[in-house]
């Protein structure tokens, strides 16, 4: 019998191969960025794999070696892929997946990371750990494995595991602990700080391991837009470690990423095919000194000094581990423990008032309930830490440090820009401020870019300030110190500033969980945040220079 023609053979191969494709029952979709995806069963449970993916093209091989016993050409292994990522793009279903957490169906859906696929479904009446989820999540090489969390729950247990130089700020970060699992929110930063000895990588690893295990634990700081794009992407608990300075277009990104803004990168270095990035993420810093500095940053930001640990109470590294290891299931069935009661009690929480990160604050109420506390003693700490994020703002910032002291012994002043700037360089030389840095003002009007960095933190300490215009045309500036009680606040409406991103950002703080997941429509944004690296990004125009 003739041999068939070698096209004829490697066109059957590539056949067979989508043939069996079909009879495994794989899934084809795409992603919310046009990824190709398969869905496929793998020994007793289902996997989600990226067709292009070396994992997708090695079961490929395999499914025709155990069909035929013959090893793919590649020519027809090629073009069995390419049909195969057309059938997911034209014909699959769009299916936005998550990174390790996600809302679903009204319940919260936690990614265990392991062998067999499971997930943890958090609901009002308790959570479960399921072996046959939906198709909800991706995977990516740096993630662990999650341990199975105990039913016995112990969240308290973590406490043996803080140092902070505050008491009372152990609530607050258990309650931002717990808000790292709720998807649809944006999250401040934790900023921890402190001589060196005080444990700041120990405590960033023991939350990356409950929140986000990873090969990856702690982060540096990229050097380029795409590097931490990709770093925000792959990572849902991203943590910067030993930060020394973060540079104005990085503060930028951290701040974006933080309240689930887009970015744009190029595919492959094409020109014409950019992929919008649209995330939310978790992201925490650690440095001896405040890495965080910028007023944006810090506006986003909670802080958190850790003390040095004396030598007598230093541990191995070994057996601080191998004991973290040993209660880590009981900490994390404490984490879900709270918000199972805190997906209930969430309904209930109604604020006057509220801070920037304003879903932020509806949930850390909710879930300080949840552990037994009442929501006053969450929110005093949390406001305190504003105050704190206020006055390292201003202390990093020399027009504001100063406007405060030269305000010091007034209650309001009203002049001319000119007249404005005259006073402040006088101030400056009194308090041995250094007019020659290059964020001191040269001129009038330079001076509302140093101003507007610090308008808010001034206005939350008492100091508001604002300009008119007389009949004449001239323009003047009213400074006016206002009661302190009556600073750090802010109304509804300025978180929902915020939060209106080009993605569809929370616009009103949430009475109950979304029935579907968040940001499902990411692939269909196209626009991309215009806020750049001038500085200038909070630039006020009612000032007059």
């Amino acid at each position: 019998m003739p041999e068939e023609p070698l096209a004829e053979r490697r066109r059957s191969q590539a056949d067979k191969l989508i043939e069996l494709v079909t009879a495994e029952r794989a899934v084809l979709f795409r992603d919310q960025f046009n990824e190709p995806h398969a869905h496929i069963l793998v020994d007793d449970h289902w996997e989600i794999w990226r067709v292009r993916s070396k994992q997708f093209r090695r079961w490929l091989c395999s499914l025709l070696w155990e069909s035929e016993q013959k090893a793919p050409h590649s020519n027809a292994l090629t073009s069995a892929l390419t049909i195969i990522e057309s059938r997911a793009c034209f014909k699959g279903e769009q299916i936005t997946l998550e990174n390790r957490v996600c809302w679903y169906e009204g319940a919260l859906w936690y990614d265990l990371s392991n062998r067999n696929w499971e997930v943890v479904r958090i609901t009002e009446g308790g959570w479960e750990i399921v072996t046959d989820p939906p198709i909800l999540f991706r995977r990516y090489a740096h993630q662990s494995a999650q341990v199975v969390p105990d039913t016995s729950g112990d969240i308290e247990a973590l406490n043996e595991f803080l140092n902070l130089a505050k008491e009372e700020q152990k609530l607050l970060l258990l309650v931002y602990l717990i808000t790292c699992f709720l998807p649809d929110i944006p999250h401040p930063i934790p900023v921890l700080y402190g001589p060196q000895g005080a444990s700041k990588t120990t405590l960033a690893r023991v939350l990356r391991r409950l929140i986000d295990p990873s090969a990856v634990e702690v982060l540096s700081l990229p050097r380029n837009v795409n590097d931490i794009v990709q770093q925000l992407s792959h990572h849902w608990f991203a943590f910067f470690d030993n930060v020394t300075g973060i540079p104005a277009w990085i503060s930028d990104a951290l701040c974006r990423a933080v309240t689930g803004e887009g970015f744009s990168k190029r595919e492959l270095y094409s020109d014409d095919d950019d992929v919008i990035y649209a995330f939310r993420r978790c992201i925490g810093l650690n440095g001896i000194n405040l890495a965080a500095q910028k007023p944006d940053l810090l506006d986003r930001s909670i802080l958190f000094k850790l003390e040095r640990i004396s030598r007598e109470n230093r541990k191995g590294e070994k057996a601080l581990w191998s004991y973290f290891e040993e209660k880590r299931p009981q900490i994390l069935g404490g984490i879900f423990d709270a918000l199972s009661k805190a997906i209930t009690l969430r309904k209930g929480v109604n604020l006057p008032t509220v801070p920037r990160m304003a879903d932020f604050t509806y949930w850390g109420c909710a879930v300080s309930n949840a552990l037994g506390h009442n929501q006053e003693e969450f929110l005093d700490s949390y406001y305190a830490n504003i105050g704190e994020q206020n006055e390292e703002a201003v202390h990093e910032n020399p027009v504001a440090i100063a406007l405060t002291a030269w305000m010091e012994n007034r209650d309001e002043w009203e002049g001319t820009p000119s007249e404005l700037l005259g006073d402040l360089e006088a101030m400056a030389n009194v308090e041995k401020i250094d007019m020659r840095q290059k964020t001191w003002p040269k001129a009038a009007n330079a001076l509302s870019r140093r101003i507007n960095e610090v308008k808010t933190n001034l206005a939350e300490m008492g100091i508001m300030i604002r300009c008119e215009k007389t009949t004449n045309g001239k323009r003047m500036i009213l400074i006016q110190k206002e009661p302190q009680e009556t600073a750090i606040t802010a109304t509804p409406s300025d978180e929902q500033k915020d939060s209106q991103t080009s993605i569809g950002g929370v616009i009103e703080p949430q009475s109950e969980p979304p029935q579907t997941p968040p940001l499902k429509n990411l692939a269909a944004a196209s626009v991309v945040s215009s806020s750049g690296d001038s500085g200038d990004v909070n630039y006020d125009p009612s000032l007059p220079f």
